[in-house]
């Protein structure tokens, strides 16, 4: 039976440009302390907000120079990745004691320093980044001095928007394609595809999704405002409905998990808000 759930635990996030409330969040990730959420704010604000997993705001920062559509974010140590899609730029924030050391890469085009559209990334433990690279149909592959290694192209993956890394396998989503969650090797190979995507199929509008430790796999649906959980390849949970109010999305965008499996944590882009969800599968 199909579990819907929809009362969050946490609800944060106003829609205003004052530090440490939020304007149109995209991407979010959260510190391998299991103790910190970045949330990437995007057109009119540009900028890095942190808060707590209880939702306590504690910084944000940005930097105007470069920064104009913040997209993006992957956290690892002390380094902050982000992507800007109207710039089609991957930024590394990295602290230095007192300092932040800035390094970019990018511009507009289909070379190997250049992206079209760079959407949502992960970077593995050895710190190796991987970049949806919408409109160049792959996924981009930098060392961590973004140094470019290869690329991940498949005639079955049209626009990309997201990539999650596992042991041995990339998963990937497509908004377009149906099956939209595609599994590759880290060499390139295409393993297998999944789940169904277009009207009246499981998927309306994949923006974004994320994997937990059991593999069960999160989709942010913009097409019917909700969030999906996906265990072995099945729908089994819903979470949320179109709204404005508490527990309601309009038009999902981020999410990601902590290390306990437990807690779901939504951005949302047009409600202005973040809410966090208590979700046991």
């Amino acid at each position: 039976m199909l579990n819907k759930h929809s009362e969050p635990i946490i609800t944060l996030g106003h829609q205003c440009k004052s530090p440490g409330k939020l304007f149109k969040p995209h991407g979010i990730a959260i510190n391998e302390q299991n103790t910190l959420l970045y949330v990437a704010e995007g057109i009119g604000v540009s900028r890095i907000s942190t808060f707590t997993c209880e939702g306590d705001f504690v910084t944000c920062f940005t930097d105007k120079r470069m920064l104009s559509s913040t997209w993006g974010i992957a956290v690892i140590k002390d380094n902050i990745y982000v992507t800007d899609m109207d710039e089609d730029l991957l930024i590394n924030f990295q602290q230095e004691g007192l300092l932040c050391r800035v390094t970019v890469v990018g511009g507009y085009g289909s070379g190997d320093d250049e992206f079209k559209g760079p959407n949502q990334l992960a970077v593995s433990n050895k710190g190796d980044i991987y970049v949806a690279d919408v409109w160049n149909n792959r996924i981009k592959v930098l060392d961590s001095n973004l140094i470019f290694l290869y690329s991940i192209i498949h005639a079955l993956l049209t626009f990309p928007v997201d990539v999650q890394l596992l042991p041995n396998e990339l998963y990937v989503l497509s908004c377009e394609d149906s099956p939209c969650v595609h599994v590759f090797s880290y060499k390139g190979e295409m393993l297998r595809s999944m789940i169904t995507q277009g009207d009246g199929m499981q998927v309306h509008g994949a923006s974004f999704f994320c994997l937990d430790s059991a593999n069960n796999i999160f989709i942010s649906d913009w097409g019917c405002h909700q969030v999906k959980i996906f265990s072995d390849r099945a729908l089994v949970q819903v979470i949320g409905e179109e709204g404005h109010e508490k527990g309601m999305f309009w038009y999902p965008y981020g999410a990601t998990i902590t290390i306990d499996s437990i807690i779901i944590i939504v951005s949302l882009n047009r409600n202005y808000t973040l809410q966090i969800f208590d979700v046991q599968i």
